[in-house]
């Protein structure tokens, strides 16, 4: 299995500066994110889930069998809102290159995505949302799965 870290190189860590956020997300940083290719499982049988761990300084986590259009670059911010760390995923390019002249892929893949965002140590709560691109009609940031995790030694 290969995979693929997705960077929006300097402009995402400038508060998200080449992204478009929605509502909740404003002054979101980029982070980097690890997305694996389309896994075998089909976009009917996928299970979302969330996994997190805490190491010494930061959340490891990974967001599992999430769906996005075949070949969709994904990318992802976060924002700290008191002991909560959010985490969006959402495509690099909301409104796909060529749309409307050009389709979208017709299909959905099953990607799972691994993110690290930086924490302060004691016990944090991980929300993590998810949009999908602007030829849908929900433009909205989704929460689709939440944990706790503690941070520190």
């Amino acid at each position: 299995m290969s995979t693929r870290v997705l960077p929006c190189a300097a402009a995402l860590l400038l508060a998200g500066a080449c992204a478009d956020l929605p509502q909740g997300f404003e002054l979101a940083e980029g982070i980097e994110v690890v997305q694996h290719e389309c896994g075998e499982t089909a976009p009917s049988e996928a299970e979302m889930r969330l996994e997190v761990e805490g190491t010494s300084r930061a959340i490891e986590g990974a967001l599992r069998e999430a769906m996005f259009r075949c070949g969709q670059d994904v990318c992802g911010f976060v924002k700290v809102e008191g002991d909560t760390t959010k985490v969006l995923f959402q495509p690099c390019e909301m409104l796909p290159l060529g749309y409307p002249l050009r389709g979208v892929a017709a299909c959905d893949c099953v990607y799972d995505l691994e993110f690290t965002a930086r924490a302060e140590p004691g016990e944090r709560f991980v929300e993590v949302y998810m949009r999908q691109d602007a030829v849908n009609n929900e433009r909205d940031a989704q929460l689709v799965d939440n944990a706790s995790v503690v941070v520190g030694p």
